[in-house]
């Protein structure tokens, strides 16, 4: 997890997958790519995308994603 400039939490294809229960980061790329309202990453750091978390944790609960475990759509420390 890294705070962006305004503080927002923002997270990687890797903890996006592990905070909504998905086997792989792949999959992440997959939803960005089938789910069009899937929020778009905010930054890139390297290769790898980042996501503010609270974009794909209000995504997640409105979409009502089958994949969120309980609790797993909770900010982790």
């Amino acid at each position: 997890m890294t705070l962006g400039l305004d503080g927002e939490e923002l997270v990687s294809a890797a903890e996006v997958a592990a905070r909504l229960g998905l086997q792989r980061s792949r999959q992440v790329l997959d939803l960005r790519l089938h789910r069009f309202n899937f929020p778009r990453p905010v930054a890139r750091t390297g290769r790898n995308l980042v996501w503010s978390w609270p974009q794909v944790e209000h995504w997640a609960q409105t979409e009502g994603f089958s994949g969120a475990a309980p609790g797993r759509t909770r900010r982790m420390h």
